[in-house]
């Protein structure tokens, strides 16, 4: 009866092992997947940090373009603005551009 005793208790140690093993293995399969779900997500993440990052990058490039073209209308419209400024406050007579005049040299 000792041996039988002896054998059942060997028998329920190796099913003990082999539940635990399982156990063991499923926790371990558990844990790789939400590993793999984790590095995919933070994949995606990634992804579309970049993209935004380019979509930022492209969208700062077009307001420079429209600052330099604004700057160039600007500068163009001051000019225009000045020249027409100064036609209506000078007397009608004056031509414009006023002739340039030779120069002398003055003597000290």
């Amino acid at each position: 009866m000792v041996a039988s005793t002896s054998g059942d208790a060997h028998g329920l140690e190796q099913r003990e092992l082999a539940l635990t093993a399982s156990v063991e293995s499923s926790e371990n399969k558990g844990s790789r997947a939400h590993i793999l779900q984790y590095e995919q997500l933070l994949s995606i993440q990634q992804d579309q940090h970049a993209l935004a990052m380019e979509r930022k990058d492209a969208e700062v490039a077009h307001l420079k373009v429209r600052l330099a073209a604004l700057e160039a209308r600007s500068s163009v419209c001051t000019e225009s603005c000045t020249v027409h400024l100064v036609r209506a406050t000078l007397p009608h007579k004056m031509p414009w551009p006023p002739p340039s005049r030779p120069r002398t040299r003055s003597v000290h």
